[in-house]
């Protein structure tokens, strides 16, 4: 059964699609904008130390490490990676704080 809308519902309706869209666009809108800030705090807690090739790899962590046990520091994540170059070893943190103090100590960028 179909039904005529008069012209103060469709008027109604009209206004509740335009503010449907309006907060959809404000949703959409704010979403672009954490994620991009989420991206941003993710690459500051990640901090990497370059270890050059002939340099002992374990006595380096190990250093690493017990600086971060000394601060009472529990990484998110940490992964060692070779090139050319040597190794990568790169923490994530779980803090902006965190990982700026390591760089501090370590004079990381």
């Amino acid at each position: 059964m179909s039904q005529k809308l008069s012209q103060q519902q469709f008027e109604r309706g009209e206004s509740e699609i335009q503010r449907r869209l309006k907060f959809t666009l404000l949703a959409v809108s704010r979403a672009s904008s954490v994620t991009s800030l989420e991206v941003r705090n993710l690459q500051s807690l990640n901090a990497a130390v370059r270890i050059p090739i002939g340099e002992s790899l374990g006595d380096t962590i190990g250093k690493l490490k017990t600086w971060l046990d000394g601060q009472k520091i529990v990484v998110a994540q940490y992964t060692t990676t070779v090139d050319g170059k040597g190794y990568k070893y790169t923490v994530r943190f779980r803090n902006l704080d965190d990982a700026d103090r390591f760089r501090a100590q370590f004079r990381l960028p």
